[in-house]
């Protein structure tokens, strides 16, 4: 179970492991700043299969495609898919992780 904001310290180191590799960032306590995060513009995903994964987030989440997106600007397949006023950014290309 998470610790609540309350619990933690100002600073802490904050360790992730992420396909087998262990990767750290600090994360701050927002309590203690004047400033924090106001949105994200869009997250990328990396897929294999851009027709299965919009199966999935289509079909199965039901989000719908950003049609205003240019899909013929960049040197690999993709969909930008619309999450409230954000977006889903998917990506067909190789796993860049070994």
């Amino acid at each position: 179970m998470p610790l609540p904001w309350s619990s933690l310290p100002e600073s802490i180191s904050h360790h992730l492991l992420c396909n087998n590799k262990l990767h750290s960032s600090i994360v701050s306590h927002p309590k203690l700043n004047d400033y924090g995060v106001v949105s994200v513009h869009h997250v990328g995903v990396l897929c294999d299969n851009l027709e299965r994964s919009l199966e999935f987030y289509q079909g199965i989440l039901g989000l719908e495609i950003n049609e205003e997106r240019p899909h013929d600007k960049l040197p690999y397949r993709g969909a930008w898919l619309w999450v409230g006023s954000e977006m889903i950014h998917l990506m067909e290309l190789p796993n860049p992780d070994p």
